[in-house]
């Protein structure tokens, strides 16, 4: 629980600096030097926490206000992802004659794209913190 608290405690410290960041035109190497103060591997979990909100797998308590949610509805993502949700229910459909449930094969597909995309995000994340430290 105690862990808990200090984590909570630790994603609060962080946005107060990314709020601060926007206001004052903190630069990113200054914002990188401020967060590796709180942990060695805080870079990762801010690039998470990032992710998390950009996906929309956080709840709004926190989710980074500065970091837009792709997904929202209406979004180009939105529309993309039930697109293809909606093409593997349709083959899926086609392939078993099933109508409760998505074909393995498909759902696997579905989920290792999900998982490529998130790694291309972080490493992302990752490669901008270090050539903005250049």
């Amino acid at each position: 629980m105690m862990e808990k608290k200090a984590e909570i405690e630790q994603q609060e410290k962080i946005s107060e600096l990314l709020k601060q960041m926007q206001e004052k035109d903190i630069d990113m190497k200054e914002l990188m030097q401020i967060l590796e103060k709180y942990r060695p591997d805080a870079e990762y979990d801010f690039a998470q926490r990032v992710y998390d909100t950009l996906t929309d797998s956080l709840n709004n308590d926190y989710a980074l206000s500065q970091v837009e949610n792709v997904y929202e509805m209406g979004s180009r993502c939105s529309i993309l992802y039930d697109e293809a949700i909606r093409m593997c229910w349709d083959i899926s459909r086609r392939l078993t004659g099933n109508e409760l449930d998505n074909h393995p094969d498909l759902q696997l597909i579905m989920d290792n794209m999900t998982e490529i995309q998130k790694i291309l995000c972080l490493k992302m994340f990752h490669y901008g913190v270090m050539f903005g430290r250049e």
